[in-house]
């Protein structure tokens, strides 16, 4: 009996020591965090939350204003940018950004947000240019560039950096990456005689321009409709 006495006691004590305790704490938290400053603090936060926004807002607004200026919101016209080229546009496929161009038995494949500035005045764009013929391809990576010069007109450049041999549709997951030399180390008649062969295709310097000239607008007409769209989720947000 007196041990199930001290047990109880002790229970009893430990309750009361724990529940001043408990209260000594929340006095002190309190005193140190006032209700009156949590709820400055909370309004403090909304208040710069809406300035922010706001602010985003209106400099999203002023983008668009500038980017509708500048016609970057205006749907591009592929078919027009390559009115003086062989080729015809095959697919645009925006979602994924491919661009896939037709000419015979050749077809050229590009994404626009690879576009590039290399520098002031040189923009590019990778490219692959895949020559089928008899169950095999013939796929040529190549960089489209285009040099811009204020005194003269703009010119276009093909640049070649690896030519492969493969079956058609590709070699497959599984099978080892085709074969292609260093085309730096071919010899100048090897060279010379490569470009002939794409430009017989219609895959030469002015194509090359044109290349890069749809690769750049297509590219800033993403730019302008994401600029649309995060104004069109900032507002969402912001109702």
């Amino acid at each position: 009996m007196l041990a199930q006495r001290l047990r109880l006691f002790g229970v009893a004590n430990l309750r009361r020591i724990s529940l001043a305790k408990s209260t000594r704490s929340l006095h002190c938290l309190s005193s140190t965090f006032p209700t009156s400053a949590i709820k400055k603090t909370s309004f403090g936060n909304l208040k710069q939350h809406t300035k922010s926004m706001s602010t985003f807002l209106e400099a999203l607004k002023e983008e668009i204003a500038e980017a509708e200026e500048d016609g970057l919101l205006v749907p591009i016209d592929i078919d027009e940018l390559l009115s003086e080229s062989p080729f015809d546009l095959l697919s645009a496929k925006n979602d994924e950004g491919h661009i896939v161009l037709k000419n015979g038995n050749a077809i050229v494949t590009f994404d626009p947000v690879e576009f590039e500035h290399s520098g002031a005045s040189e923009s590019a764009v990778p490219m692959v240019v895949t020559l089928s013929h008899d169950q095999q391809q013939l796929a040529l990576s190549c960089i489209a560039r285009m040099h811009e010069d204020e005194d003269e007109a703009d010119s276009g450049e093909i640049e070649i950096e690896q030519v492969v041999l493969e079956p058609l549709g590709g070699s497959g997951v599984n099978k080892a990456e085709p074969y292609s030399p260093a085309i730096g180390e071919l010899s100048d008649e090897m060279k010379t005689s490569m470009f002939e062969y794409l430009h017989s295709k219609g895959v030469d310097d002015a194509f090359a321009a044109s290349v890069v000239a749809i690769a750049s607008k297509t590219e800033e007409q993403m730019y302008g409709n994401w600029l649309k769209d995060l104004q069109s989720f900032v507002e969402k947000e912001d109702a």
